[in-house]
């Protein structure tokens, strides 16, 4: 999964007004959505999300 924090880093988060979010809460939305975790959900909601390959 591209949350995978080893291989990357959520550099951005913007919502569907172009406004920038804050990284913390959307990766941490991500990771625990991604352990299966009852969160709400971020597919279908308008947001922009840029991932940088760590090396």
């Amino acid at each position: 999964m591209v949350s995978n924090e080893v291989q990357w880093k959520l550099v951005k988060a913007r919502d569907e007004d172009g406004h920038s979010l804050a990284t913390g809460p959307v990766q941490q939305q991500i990771r625990e959505e991604a352990l299966g975790s009852h969160v709400q959900s971020l597919l279908g909601q308008q947001l922009s999300v840029y991932f940088q390959r760590r090396r």
